[in-house]
């Protein structure tokens, strides 16, 4: 029977296996960035995040799990990967793991951005989506809206348990607006991925707690037109990341 391997973090979370694995996405990692996260703007920024340097780094990296939907019990494996700003969570069909690759595909925030609102920006497709973690309410390992018995069925996996493989993500933009999306992913991976989104998750509720605002904004603002193709921006936002 042909079983499929995570890229980073496989089930028997071995640390040799997981190193190696973690060398072999280091070729792609020096090239080109997604066009759309080029912007060296970081949306939740570094002194709000109490994140460890660790889970950081492999968040940014990313890693190979399955996309779990509750509705039609339907699964796929995807990549799963936190972008530069910090903010947006993204995945993408495994064999556009590559950012030269990946880039067009994720050109869709492009055209879904709006210009200078704090609105719900995301697009939770099975294969491929993308979330805004100022969207994100809570996080949770082991919830039970995850049937792990079909999800080990469709991709032909065992020894996976609720408790240890599953992550999931709650978010909507009002009180009354509740929505989850559920990932499986091998223990390590599971457990790096749910300390860094626990800690982005705790970093976007600080920052909606700041009095002043205007600050926030202006990244918005500029990671918006960045975004917009055919927009034109002369000033180097990153010369002024001192103000920031």
């Amino acid at each position: 029977m042909f079983t499929y391997r995570f890229i980073i973090g496989d089930l028997s979370d071995s640390e040799s296996d997981i190193f190696e694995q973690l060398k072999e996405w280091d070729t792609n990692s020096t090239e080109e960035q997604q066009k759309a996260f080029c912007h060296g703007i970081e949306l939740i920024p570094w002194y709000v995040l109490s994140v460890r340097a660790d889970v950081h780094q492999f968040m940014q990296q990313g890693a190979t799990v399955i996309h779990y939907d509750q509705e039609t019990h339907l699964s796929a494996r995807c990549f799963l990967q936190l972008q530069p700003d910090n903010s947006t969570l993204t995945w993408t069909k495994p064999t556009t793991v590559c950012p030269a690759n990946a880039k067009a595909k994720l050109s869709v925030l492009s055209n879904t951005a709006e210009l200078g609102k704090y609105q719900f920006l995301g697009n939770t497709g099975l294969v491929e989506g993308f979330l805004d973690l100022f969207s994100a309410k809570a996080v949770y390992m082991g919830h039970s809206g995850i049937d792990m018995h079909t999800v080990c069925v469709q991709n032909k996996l065992c020894n996976m348990s609720l408790e240890e493989n599953g992550i999931t993500l709650l978010y909507g933009l009002q009180t009354t607006d509740n929505k989850l999306l559920h990932f499986v992913a091998p223990k390590y991976t599971a457990r790096m991925l749910y300390d860094g989104l626990l800690e982005l998750t705790k970093a976007v509720r600080k920052m909606r707690r700041f009095p002043d605002q205007r600050l926030q904004w202006l990244r918005r603002q500029y990671v918006s037109l960045y975004q917009v193709k055919d927009v034109v921006i002369f000033y180097n936002f990153k010369d002024g990341n001192n103000l920031m």
